[in-house]
């Protein structure tokens, strides 16, 4: 019976880690083949501003040397500008929107904040309105509308804003990783609190679990608040994986192993036919 659930388990750790390594490189794939845009041009713009029955109007420039900066007219319900500038740094411009964006908005639900290498930036809020400014390379885009309008800018934009499928990609397949690494740590500490307390749902229970098991291999739980001092809690997790596999007969090359790779190794304290020691008296 022992044997059957080892086996299971290591089948378990295989399938589990199989499918988080595949995930990442999914992940890594979709980010290397991640290409910014073109920069979009006067023409792309004019097209987009009339597909919205706007008009376009020259913005009037004092301290600048943009070459082209248009916006909507006073007519349109969205304000719309389009700047583009060949010797002028636009960082400076981009900052001012973004700050524009973040606190002369009220209301704000939510907001974006994008850097990909050292030439496109992307920034928005949601609130009373929807104000965005991408900056990409070159040219520099902004939009400032109602809330009500919100999808409607965003769908407008949709064929130059920019594609993000590849980025977000990579986000949610690093999400899915981390959950399956979480899947197996929680699994293994279910079992190893199984072994020790004999109550495996003690594993199930956030920072609870991190308590307890301060408390059996650590002899005092109130070390499991170093879990929330930065860095810290690096070295406080090594430890305690170290002396987990130290409280069930594991020896140095395994503490190790473990540290770097707890998704393979925990799962073999777990499962295996080792016993508890307290090490601590």
């Amino acid at each position: 019976m022992k044997n059957k659930k080892f086996m299971l388990g290591i089948i378990f750790t295989i399938i589990c880690n199989f499918i988080f390594l595949l995930v990442i490189l999914r992940g890594m794939m979709s980010i290397s083949n991640y290409k910014l845009p073109n920069e979009i041009t006067k023409d792309e713009f004019e097209n987009i501003i009339k597909d919205a029955n706007c008009s376009l109007v020259s913005v009037e420039q004092k301290d600048t040397q943009y070459d082209i900066y248009l916006s909507t007219d006073n007519d349109c319900p969205y304000l719309i500008s389009y700047v583009y500038s060949k010797e002028e740094d636009l960082r400076n411009l981009f900052n001012n929107l973004a700050y524009d964006a973040l606190y002369n908005n009220t209301n704000i639900t939510g907001k974006t904040n994008i850097q990909i290498s050292s030439e496109y930036y992307n920034y928005s809020t949601s609130g009373d309105y929807y104000k965005s400014v991408i900056l990409n390379n070159n040219t520099l885009l902004y939009s400032s509308v109602k809330k009500e309008y919100r999808n409607y800018i965003i769908n407008l934009f949709d064929e130059y804003r920019y594609n993000f499928v590849n980025l977000i990609e990579f986000e949610k397949n690093n999400c899915y990783a981390i959950g399956f690494l979480l899947l197996i740590i929680i699994v293994s500490l279910c079992f190893i609190e199984n072994k020790i307390r004999n109550k495996w749902w003690i594993g199930l229970i956030p920072l609870y679990n991190i308590w307890c098991l301060s408390d059996d291999v650590l002899s005092n739980h109130w070390y499991s608040l170093l879990l929330f001092i930065p860095i810290v809690n690096i070295i406080f997790i090594c430890i305690l994986i170290c002396n987990i596999c130290k409280s069930f007969g594991k020896k140095g090359y395994f503490k190790l192993l473990s540290i770097l790779f707890p998704s393979i190794m925990l799962p073999i304290v777990a499962f295996d036919n080792s016993k508890y020691i307290k090490i601590y008296k």
